[in-house]
């Protein structure tokens, strides 16, 4: 151990630190020099000239070279525990020297340490309260049939894997963890099966589009993973009941005219006309319902004109000819 590391070694230890309630700094809103001196005088308030009272006599500088804050600071933030009304304080003489005698006003002081400690209480049941509820959101997106029933055992029921690994078996009933699975492991599997499998999706589409003659989906770009994210989000939509909707339909089938559905109407908010039957045989104002307030063909482009361009790039790169 050298010269330099024995000389830091007299400024740590017990002596050497000043230690403060973190309730003292939470109930004076973080003031760590006010915490401090706060602390200090509760030190000494039964150990002065009239313990009865909590009354003790201290200087500036005494209180100073205990705490290391300057005596500046020490005058007003002792002039800030008087305004709080958790001490009062006057002059006299103490051996013969002009003395500032501390009285702590132990009623007021419980009664604020009391309702800081309540309040950071409810603060904390708040933010488990808190921490609760999202992993409830979390669960709660998951189907019934997905929904994790948890036991917690300390030994892998099917006895097939090594000890002390986080894994999740599962059989008709039940899910087994192993007894160091954590918490945030269980939510973050949760979350992981909640999240929207977009290529089923796009399957579906073009195994239903390829029968029935209508455009296939060739990339899905963000604005079509927004769209149907969005869709998915709310209760009536219901992809299997929209396909049994256009198959049925001649017009959307594009049997009445040169338009057809495409997988960006039946993401769009327009598909609840699909559900309502607006455009099922028979209904007269079914091209009405298609153009009003939407332009499919612009659509169409914006779609084709991105596809173009990351084809494009791709080309370029690899020294083919652009696509014009």
């Amino acid at each position: 151990m050298n010269d330099e590391f024995l000389k830091l070694k007299q400024f740590i230890g017990e002596h050497q630190t000043l230690t403060i309630p973190r309730v003292f700094a939470e109930m004076l809103n973080g003031d760590l020099s006010l915490a401090i001196i706060l602390n200090q005088i509760l030190f000494w308030c039964d150990k002065g000239v009239n313990k009865e009272q909590y009354e003790f006599a201290k200087t500036y500088n005494e209180l100073s070279q205990e705490t290391g804050v300057s005596v500046r600071t020490i005058k007003r933030k002792v002039k800030k525990l008087k305004n709080l009304g958790l001490i009062s304080t006057k002059v006299k003489k103490f051996n013969g020297n002009p003395t500032v005698y501390y009285t702590v006003h132990i009623v007021k002081f419980m009664e604020l340490f009391n309702k800081t400690l309540f309040e950071t209480n409810e603060n904390e049941k708040s933010i488990v309260k808190s921490s609760k509820n999202e992993k409830a959101e979390v669960a709660n997106g998951l189907n019934d049939s997905d929904k994790l029933t948890l036991t917690k055992v300390s030994t892998c029921p099917k006895r097939k894997c090594q000890p002390d690994t986080n894994h999740i078996h599962k059989n008709t009933t039940e899910e087994y963890i192993h007894k160091n699975t954590t918490e945030k492991d269980i939510y973050m599997q949760a979350a992981e099966k909640n999240k929207i499998d977009y290529d089923f999706y796009v399957k579906k589409w073009n195994d239903f589009s390829k029968v029935n003659g209508l455009a296939q989906v060739l990339m899905l770009n963000n604005k079509r993973k927004q769209h149907l994210k969005a869709r998915l989000s709310e209760k009536n939509f219901d992809f299997d009941a929209i396909l049994s909707k256009i198959k049925q339909s001649d017009f959307l089938l594009g049997k009445k005219g040169d338009w057809k559905v495409d997988f960006d109407f039946v993401v769009s908010p327009r598909y609840i006309n699909i559900l309502e039957g607006k455009y099922d045989n028979g209904t007269g104002n079914a091209r009405q319902n298609v153009n009003k307030n939407v332009s499919i063909k612009d659509e169409d482009k914006a779609v084709i004109q991105e596809y173009k361009q990351k084809l494009n790039e791709k080309n370029k790169e690899m020294g083919f000819p652009l696509i014009p």
